[in-house]
């Protein structure tokens, strides 16, 4: 269940994985031809993001009065969940939040973060010219998962590292843009590894190039900068990465009217059951 991204690079393992792995659950439906092709059994059973809670309209009014928020319009920023990517994304994420905030100074800035890099996203926006507001889980998770879903609910727009929370703003409906960078080297490495020409969740699922994203070299915060205003400028940009989203959505979902999980859960069943079967 959730199989390795052989389809961005590194095919070769699925035809290792062939050799001791019965049957895969894949999370996307781009998978499933590529590991049948290497010999491997496989059902697309959907993508649990599609089954994720929205905020709830006394959710937002509590999250907005908590924060002081008021009428503010919300810029979403999201530097990732590991130690690493927070240190390389954040000066970057800085410079590009200062010239939107020269165009934009009415927008708050909210930065959902993890026990992780918790203390380190506090250390590192203490100098920020414009103060976010960082949601912790710390006293207590539930109020937490409250305040982050009403944060993404009502985020205008949101800058965000690159990896599965691009999912999560599209069950949002929020647009992006996505920003990531490596080391030198691993740069070149991924220049000669990578097999797709987009890194962004949704604009593989949906075939489209509606999420702009600045990666390697590229993620510089004038062009960063450049592309978070045109879609704060622009609302047929907007409403194309929100069509974008939609189609995402609909095609992560599983065949019929079971939920993800269940639907997860009867292919094993019936997987086992053939095999029962044929034994």
């Amino acid at each position: 269940y959730v199989a390795p991204t052989v389809w961005a690079w590194r095919k070769g393992r699925a035809l290792k994985m062939a050799k001791y792995i019965d049957h895969v659950l894949a999370l996307f439906p781009f998978e499933r031809p590529l590991l049948l092709e290497s010999g491997l059994s496989c059902d697309f059973v959907g993508h649990p993001i599609v089954g994720q809670k929205i905020a709830k309209p006394k959710e937002v009014i509590d999250f907005r009065n908590k924060f002081n928020l008021g009428e503010k319009k919300i810029i979403l920023i999201l530097p990732g969940s590991r130690i690493t990517e927070v240190k390389r994304l954040i000066k970057i994420f800085e410079k590009t939040l200062d010239i939107v905030n020269h165009k934009f100074p009415e927008f708050a800035l909210v930065i959902p973060t993890t026990k992780t890099v918790e203390h380190l996203v506090k250390e590192l926006t203490k100098s920020w010219s414009k103060k976010p507001i960082i949601l912790t889980n710390n006293n207590s998770y539930e109020a937490y998962n409250s305040y982050k879903s009403a944060a993404f609910k009502e985020a205008t727009v949101a800058l965000a590292a690159s990896g599965t929370v691009s999912l999560e703003l599209a069950v949002n409906s929020v647009p992006m843009v996505i920003a990531y960078d490596v080391n030198f080297l691993s740069r070149i490495i991924l220049k000669f590894l990578l097999k797709i020409n987009t890194v962004t969740l949704v604009n593989i699922v949906a075939e489209t190039d509606a999420v702009p994203e600045f990666l390697g070299e590229n993620c510089q915060p004038a062009v960063i900068a450049g592309a978070i205003m045109e879609l704060l400028n622009s609302q047929e940009l907007r409403g194309k990465q929100i069509e974008s989203h939609k189609l995402c959505m609909a095609r992560l979902l599983p065949e019929g009217d079971l939920s993800q999980g269940s639907f997860a859960a009867a292919k094993v069943i019936e997987h086992l059951n053939y095999n029962r079967k044929t034994v």
